[in-house]
């Protein structure tokens, strides 16, 4: 019999929650298609994240970066063992001093 391990919950800061909402409202006023390919690309992106949660960098103590596939975003998060905390999915050009000091001011993600 083979034990299959549990994969790691997601958690989602309400911060997080609005960069996505936020980026996908910007590609629907371009392209309802778009902002669908956008989403469809971020729950990609965490899905794999749930299987190999260390295969992202770490870009700052703790914090890890995984890329959003086909779009200029970054998915910033924090993993322990049970759960995948995301604090930021934001565009790769913005200072890094947002992410820096979102993840000061969470250090353990809030779901919301």
């Amino acid at each position: 019999m083979s034990e299959e391990l549990a994969l790691p919950h997601l958690i989602f800061t309400r911060a997080a929650k609005v960069d996505i909402k936020r980026a996908s409202q910007w590609y629907e006023a371009h392209s309802v298609e778009l902002a669908d390919r956008f989403l469809a690309a971020v729950d990609h992106v965490t899905e794999r994240l749930r299987s190999f949660p260390e295969s992202s960098p770490e870009v700052y103590p703790r914090l890890r970066r995984a890329m959003v596939p086909g779009f200029p975003y970054g998915l910033f998060y924090v993993y322990e063992p049970g759960h995948i905390g995301v604090i930021a999915v934001i565009h790769w050009r913005r200072d890094p001093v947002q992410w820096q000091a979102r993840f000061e001011r969470t250090k353990r993600p809030r779901t919301g």
